[in-house]
């Protein structure tokens, strides 16, 4: 069965930063507290001095921990002047803290806003509104319809095992010599052999791609949270138009790895998962830049050894060990390790359980890491992902970038409720239950 792990945690934060403009999460948000709740077996936080009885605490604990639910749902009940300004970043950052598959949700006596590993941020925004109408201006109603909803959706969204063929029985012809019994038993034999060889390969095989996909989540949720952190009011007059373009370049990127990411069913599949994250680190320094005065960089090659680092700024020899010298594209940081006599930190990859450099990790990787540096020239370098084959060629042509990189795309970004749950969050107009106070 394939392992599918639904990774995409920067979503909320980055439509939240287009949607809402300047300020952060309200820092009075006890996170540690909430996530010590969820650890000690209760799935619903109630913070002091909300307008809930524990009554519905305890409801919406049932709720969510009765067999019938079998997807991983959190809550936390806070009061409204918690998440008044923020509008979903609270429940990005326990999402954040907790880092386990599922829906997380906030609750107060005004809003509920929720992110989710498991569903779509188109899901959980059309269910937010779902709920927010059937509950009628009562929150722990909104509350209860909100986690039934949840519940359905993500038993329709979960992916449904593949049956693996069995093989048809032996089919024996006419036997013209003696010994048919033997004949036949060693037939069976074949097919058994054949099937327990099949079955050992497509297990081999999930295996690898879960944990390809495990890097390639780690790598979407990291871009996710630096854009985040950046934390932009794009619609600031004093911001300057190319910071703009490059920050919402950042976010447009980062929901193409997301979807990619969602879709993806084989390694192949990674590869434009890892373009697109490319692009929207070289977005990030680029507004970097911009923000501080200062030129923007040259398009370059992801730094050769972790390319969460961002785009290279030189190249240094570098040997692995017992292998030969070459050149690669490093980061500032990993130049100035090289040149002390340090080694660089590598980007680590599970293989067989185990972190071990990219390099190290097998065929499987290819196709990701290829997608990071196949623009620049480094298809067949990249190709096996192991060590001989990553640094036997040399690395031609990690320098300058194809001029035909901004090719569509200044037409525009879309910054409607397209992330994880963004939309429909406030219960009514304004804020409140209907339009009026609760």
């Amino acid at each position: 069965m394939r392992r599918l792990c639904t990774y995409a945690l920067a979503a909320l934060a980055l439509c939240g930063a287009v949607l809402l403009g300047p300020g952060t999460a309200n820092a009075s948000v006890d996170t540690a507290k909430i996530v010590h709740t969820w650890k000690d077996g209760n799935p619903v936080y109630q913070a002091p001095g909300t307008t809930f009885s524990k009554a519905d605490a305890d409801g919406f604990a049932g709720q969510i921990q009765d067999p019938n639910t079998r997807t991983p749902i959190y809550m936390a009940i806070l009061p409204q002047s918690d998440v008044a300004s923020d509008r979903g970043k609270v429940a990005l950052r326990l999402r954040a803290a907790y880092h386990k598959p599922g829906t997380y949700i906030t609750l107060t006596p005004k809003s509920l806003y929720a992110s989710s590993t498991i569903l779509s941020g188109k899901q959980i925004d059309a269910l937010e509104k779902k709920a927010v109408a059937q509950g009628g201006g009562d929150p722990q109603a909104i509350g209860t319809s909100f986690i039934d909803e949840v519940s359905d959706a993500a038993k329709k969204a979960a992916p449904k095992q593949t049956q693996e063929s069995r093989p048809s029985g032996a089919g024996v012809g006419t036997v013209m010599l003696i010994g048919l019994g033997v004949v036949v038993v060693i037939a069976l034999l074949g097919a058994l052999v054949a099937v327990s060889s099949r079955r050992k390969r497509n297990r081999r095989d999930e295996e690898q791609f879960a944990a390809v996909r495990t890097t390639a989540e780690e790598d979407v949720t990291r871009l996710g949270e630096d854009v985040a952190r950046l934390d932009l009011d794009v619609r600031d007059v004093h911001l300057h138009p190319d910071a703009r373009r490059d920050y919402e370049g950042a976010l447009d990127a980062y929901d193409r790895a997301k979807t990619a990411l969602e879709s993806a069913r084989r390694p192949q599949d990674l590869g434009p998962v890892a373009e697109s994250l490319e692009d929207g680190r070289y977005r990030m320094t680029c507004v970097r830049a911009r923000l501080a005065g200062e030129p923007v960089p040259e398009r370059r090659a992801p730094c050769f050894f972790n390319p969460q680092h961002g785009p290279s700024v030189t190249d240094r020899s570098w040997a692995p060990p017992g292998g030969t010298a070459r050149e690669v594209p490093v980061c500032a940081a990993d130049a100035a390790r090289l040149d002390a006599g340090e080694q660089p930190e590598a980007r680590e990859v599970l293989v067989d359980g185990v972190r071990r450099p990219y390099w190290e990790g097998g065929q499987a990787y290819a196709p990701w890491y290829g997608g990071y540096y196949g623009s620049y020239g480094g298809e067949g370098l990249l190709t096996g992902m192991l060590l001989g084959s990553v640094l036997a060629g040399g690395f031609d042509g990690w320098g300058g970038y194809d001029s035909g990189y901004d090719a569509g795309y200044d037409a525009g970004f879309d910054n409607g409720s397209d992330g994880d749950g963004w939309g429909g969050g406030d219960f009514g107009g304004g804020g409140d239950f209907g339009g009026g106070d609760f």
